[in-house]
């Protein structure tokens, strides 16, 4: 689903550029397309495991903070 958001908030924002005067709501667009790129991020992160170590041997520092609780409540995880 939030793939289909960011396909069509890229098209509104490509056609807000080609026809400024009719597809206005610009900035609106930027700030829906950063928050469908994070939720889609979230979930791809939600799909390793926690605490999984690299190949260095440090763990993922990343996936210990939970930096947006309601991108994560949104896709249900808790």
């Amino acid at each position: 689903i939030f793939e289909q958001w960011h396909r069509g908030i890229t098209l509104y924002t490509w056609l807000s550029y080609h026809f400024p005067s009719t597809f206005t709501a610009v900035d609106e667009s930027f700030a829906i397309k950063e928050e469908c790129e994070n939720t889609i991020q979230m979930g791809l992160l939600s799909l390793r495991k926690p605490n999984r170590e690299n190949t260095s041997g440090n763990t993922d520092e990343h996936l210990k903070h939970d930096d947006n609780k309601s991108v994560r409540k949104a896709l249900g995880i808790y």
